[in-house]
Parts: structure tokens; C-alpha cells; sequence
């Protein structure tokens, strides 16, 4: 009867098998970033330098988001005012409910 590894041992073997990859991966050869200079780029100024702020980030307007959010908040509210109008409404209409409370009575 052969014996299986423990999970330990398992670990343990797939951990160095991920190590050696990793280590095959950094033996390749960079190739050198100067040999592809021109003589221009080289010689090139400098690139200006700008605030990132506006850059990258393109906020709105206050009165834009204001606006927005208003517009989106009485929405909601119509929208649940519509809801509660719909809950407050009667069940049963009224000559059903007149018609069952006639029935209950009985004949007499």
C-alpha cells in the first residue's frame, strides 16, 4: 500500500514549485531602455509639469449636483407619496362592502 503526503508535504511541494517559476521568470533578459534612445528623445526638454487637481478630477458644479439631487429626492417623494395614497385607499369598494354587510345580516 503506497502512502499519500500529508497536506503539510503537499503544500510544501506546490510552494517550491511556485517559487521556482517565479525565479525561471527572473533570469529573462531586460533589454536595455538607453540603446532605444534617439538622439532626439535625448536631447528633448523637459516635459512642463501641470497641477493634477483639474486634471483628474473633473467635479461638477455645487448648483449642478444640488440641482440633481433635488430633482432625484422629489422624485422619491412623489413616488412614495403615490405609494402611501395607494395604502390608504379603500380594499373593498363601496357597493361590494354593502352588498356583504347584507349578506352577513341575513334575511331578516
Amino acid at each position: 500500500m503506497v502512502r499519500q503526503p500529508s497536506l503539510f508535504v503537499r503544500t510544501l511541494f506546490r510552494a517550491a514549485a511556485v517559487l521556482a517559476v517565479l525565479a525561471l521568470g527572473a533570469c529573462t533578459e531586460v533589454p536595455e531602455l538607453e540603446a532605444l534612445e534617439t538622439r532626439a528623445l535625448r536631447d528633448a526638454p523637459y516635459p512642463a509639469l501641470i497641477p493634477l487637481d483639474p486634471s483628474l478630477f473633473s467635479e461638477p458644479a455645487p448648483e449642478d449636483e444640488a440641482d440633481e439631487l433635488e430633482e432625484g429626492l422629489s422624485a422619491r417623494m412623489d413616488r412614495l407619496q403615490g405609494r402611501a395614497r395607494r395604502l390608504n385607499a379603500p380594499v373593498i369598494d363601496e357597493p361590494t362592502r354593502k352588498r356583504m354587510k347584507a349578506g352577513v345580516a341575513g334575511p331578516g
